[in-house]
């Protein structure tokens, strides 16, 4: 019975941490600003990035 309490503690505990690993990493993400992850020059001059993030669309 007291094994089964720690069990369930342990568990609860743990789903904890990963709730708030999830929140920080969504937090982090969603407060930063475009994160580029490459560029491509086209033949017309024009650059196109590859971003991830809040202002993406605002890239020059």
């Amino acid at each position: 019975m007291y094994r089964g309490s720690e069990i369930k503690k342990a568990t609860f505990f743990f789903m904890f941490l990963v709730f708030a690993l999830a929140f920080t990493i969504v937090t982090a993400v969603a407060s930063s600003g475009p994160l580029v992850l490459g560029s491509e020059l086209n033949t017309n001059g024009m650059v196109e990035y590859l971003c991830l993030g809040n202002g993406c669309a605002d890239l020059p």
